[in-house]
């Protein structure tokens, strides 16, 4: 079983849509905070790399929006810009990385995490061989 969620003030943050673009993989939310709107959508990304593919092509159209964008999750893959800085192997790339990349690209999103910490490889998986940040928060600059 696998979902995704938020949890959210409702005193400060005003939420105008919920939409569950993938069920228990990929939730969107539409919200407004003094004036800014906001979409916020919450992936968790499938092991199958091909689902994972397809999850990341579904997402797409929920990109063109006029509200500031922001995107975290679990996305099981690792983007190009992000990749495995500072891990001991290559990350190798497939379908679902590159549905990922075209996904920020095209959303013109840029990677909070990396954006800040330019070196630090912020590692969100690993085990005895390589370690990887599969966690990532791209939103729109």
């Amino acid at each position: 079983m696998s979902g995704v969620g938020f949890l959210f003030n409702n005193k400060t943050i005003n939420i105008e849509n919920v939409e569950v673009v993938v069920d228990g993989r990929a939730l969107l939310i539409d919200v407004e905070k003094n004036g800014s709107k906001f979409r916020i959508i919450n992936v968790y990304g499938h092991t199958d790399m091909k689902e994972r593919t397809a999850l990341f092509q579904t997402l797409q159209p929920f990109l063109c929006n006029r509200r500031q964008i922001v995107m975290g999750g679990d996305f099981n893959c690792t983007p190009e810009t992000s990749a495995s800085q500072g891990a001991s192997s290559t990350v190798k790339k497939d379908s679902s990385t590159c549905a990922l990349e075209n996904l920020i690209n095209d959303g013109n999103l840029k990677d909070v995490f990396r954006s800040l910490n330019p070196t630090d490889p912020g590692h969100t998986w690993s085990n005895k061989k390589t370690a990887s940040r599969i966690f990532c928060l791209p939103a729109k600059a």
